[in-house]
């Protein structure tokens, strides 16, 4: 007989967006994630440890590699995924690993097959534009995969998310603590961010099944993760509602906060937030303030390198793009580079950061027009130009001059690109953009050459003659300001032909 309270926190979780399946005592049950007439066979445990034929390769690793993308496109979209889970238990055989009845009876044998720090490669490189029935090679794009791990250190999403699902089946002992720990729940509140509706309603469905096997867990800090649940449920506005990817990579910094209590700076104050909250606002970072007005200089600093590193992996598109703009980031963060404040490697990660709002649509445009973003760049080259080579290489917050010519020659090509390759109904650059974009190509070559960075160098000047051809094309750029904008460049760099 199932438990009343049990009841009541299934139906207030039921909230969180998905329908609810029909799920019935057999083996093998039908569920449906949504509305839709769509459905997949799912498999509940009950895999006997006699061989089996695996309709799989069993050295299929769950990747985003081409290698594994193909073995997983060459299914047929029929397959029952219990015959997956067959082939994983095989996989672990061909290892000389036992599967004990113990383990078919829990998630143990499935959650073994996770590494934390693929999930967590997986987290920061979510594909958000790959649907969960989609059978066809993804390719992330160019832009993106820049900032990546290697796709054979990424687990397909398509692969993993039901794997996740079938995991916390009401009729398997699940380890809680084993599974927010390799970091299943964080890559769950990740998928609430996907583009792709059944995606999204499977992820819900999963945080259901957890949220269940939660309430009978033997946890110590068990009713921090059942408020924590709770005050996500409570801030869903809709059913199966999409998140920005910017909140749901706060949340799963939040969850790195609450698995460490003993060694996370954050941990208490992340604790009282969460206490005063009945829920949160999704189109916001609410704590963003409370984290900057700490007294405590290393508790400052390391508040900050949360918060830097949050907004750098968590912009994806313009939502994301609108939450820092509200908050005031950019101006803020251009005010840290190379202040006093900042912590160790500071500048390279707000470097990053601002790549990452560059390749974001209207993000270059946003930073230029808005925060004169172009002369600040300029200003950071010239700095780097006057610093002593010798006071940098003692500075512990400082990185190499090579790492710092390395990283604003990446900015600016991306800002030169934003910026010059519009579409042609867009509007273009104003001609004080224009200008001050050549003023950081001319100040930037300086910088580069004091690095004594041949690849970089190169780099440049292949970049710089494209620019030059551009600008001699662009029908947009009056004439008589294209001669101006390559005379700069030629009194500088007279040795480009």
């Amino acid at each position: 007989m199932n438990h009343p309270v049990g009841q009541y926190q299934a139906a207030q979780l039921h909230r969180l967006g998905c329908a609810q399946p029909c799920v019935s005592q057999s083996r093998c049950t039908r569920v449906r994630f949504t509305d839709h007439s769509d459905s997949y066979v799912l498999h509940l445990p009950g895999i006997s440890i006699t061989s089996v034929t695996s309709i799989m390769d069993p050295t299929y690793r769950f990747t985003m590699s081409d290698k594994d993308q193909q073995k997983l496109v060459s299914l047929d979209k029929s397959t029952k995924y219990g015959d997956f889970l067959k082939a994983i238990r095989e996989n672990m055989e061909s290892e000389n690993k036992q599967v004990n009845f113990k383990e078919q009876s829990s998630s143990k044998f499935v959650l073994s097959r996770i590494d934390s720090k693929m999930t967590q490669a997986t987290i920061e490189a979510y594909p958000l534009d790959l649907p969960l029935n989609d059978r066809n090679i993804y390719v992330y794009k160019e832009e993106q995969a820049v900032f990546q791990h290697p796709p054979e250190c990424i687990y397909d999403v398509r692969f993993v998310i039901p794997l996740l699902y079938h995991s916390v089946s009401p009729s398997l002992f699940v380890d809680c603590r084993d599974f927010i720990a390799r970091r299943c729940l964080a890559l769950t509140l990740t998928g609430l961010s996907s583009e792709d509706y059944q995606m999204r309603a499977l992820c819900y469905k999963i945080l259901e099944r957890f949220y269940e096997h939660l309430l009978s867990h033997l946890m110590i800090d068990k009713q921090l993760w059942i408020n924590f649940l709770d005050i996500l449920r409570a801030s869903i506005p809709t059913p199966n509602a999409r998140l920005r990817f910017l909140f749901s990579t706060f949340l799963t910094r939040i969850i790195d906060i609450l698995l460490h209590p003993h060694s996370d700076k954050m941990y208490e104050l992340m604790k009282e937030f969460l206490a005063g909250k009945h829920r949160l606002r999704i189109d916001t970072i609410e704590i963003y303030e409370d984290l900057l007005l700490c007294s405590d200089v290393d508790y400052y600093n390391n508040n900050l390198r949360w918060l830097i590193t949050l907004f750098r992996d968590g912009i994806r598109s313009e939502l994301d793009l609108k939450v820092i703009e509200n908050l005031n980031v950019i101006p803020q963060v251009m005010l840290l580079y190379n202040s006093e404040l900042r912590f160790q490697r500071a500048n390279e990660t707000i470097i990053t950061l601002f790549k990452r709002i560059a390749i974001t649509k209207s993000g270059a445009s946003l930073m230029v027009n808005s925060y004169s973003f172009l002369p600040w760049l300029h200003q950071v080259i010239l700095n780097c130009l006057h610093q002593d080579l010798n006071k940098l290489k003692h500075d512990p917050k400082s990185e190499s001059l090579s790492d710092i010519a390395a990283e604003i020659t990446s900015l600016v090509c991306i800002l030169a690109d934003k910026l010059l390759k519009k579409d042609k109904d867009e509007e273009y650059p104003t001609i004080q953009s224009l200008v001050e974009i050549i003023n950081v190509f001319i100040a930037l070559h300086d910088l580069i050459i004091k690095s004594k960075n041949c690849a970089i160098l190169k780099h440049y000047l292949e970049y710089i003659r494209k620019v030059i051809k551009a600008i001699r094309k662009d029908r947009r750029i009056p004439d008589e300001l294209a001669v101006h904008l390559l005379r700069i460049v030629k009194a500088k760099l007279n040795y480009l032909t």
